[in-house]
């Protein structure tokens, strides 16, 4: 008996994303409130999301040939894939609410320069997570089959 692949609900994506937002949100404003020290964010902290992007589709392609029967890959290296991707989603949506928690945060604590500009790479970090977890989307899509490819279900594993 095969088991069936279930994408990851973009319901459940947007909740995890609002609830790391508001709490990074709140925890950063307390926290320089305070007076705790502030860290600067890299304007190159996008980066790193965007790779982990376009890796993450470039793998999910080939297991997208294999699933449509045009592409011999390991059914092993195909089930790491989908779980990369799963992941890839998940924690994307986790960092973009996190960045856009910490810009927030930034933007209520004060007037400064200093955390008006590392609020504004906070949200070019967030930019860069929401493509993270687009990405991830996309790719658990492509992982699974459709009616198309020939297999008896939907969203079942060859």
């Amino acid at each position: 008996m095969r088991k069936q692949l279930a994408p990851t609900s973009i319901l459940m994506l947007i909740a995890v994303g609002v609830v790391s937002a508001v709490s990074v949100a709140v925890l950063v404003h307390l926290f320089v409130s305070r007076g705790s020290t502030v860290y600067a964010i890299p304007v190159y902290a996008v980066g790193i999301p965007l790779c982990i992007a376009v890796v993450t589709l470039w793998q999910a392609w080939l297991v997208r040939g294999y699933v449509a029967g045009k592409r011999n890959i390991n059914p092993l290296h195909a089930a790491r894939i989908w779980i990369l991707t799963q992941a890839v989603s998940r924690v994307g949506s986790i960092l973009t609410g996190g960045s856009l928690g910490v810009a927030v945060g930034y933007f209520l604590s004060g007037p400064t320069s200093f955390l008006r500009v590392n609020a504004r790479h906070a949200v070019i970090a967030g930019i860069g997570a929401f493509v993270m977890a687009v990405a991830g989307v996309v790719a658990e899509r492509w992982c699974i089959s459709d009616d198309s490819a020939g297999l008896s279900s939907p969203g079942e594993v060859r």
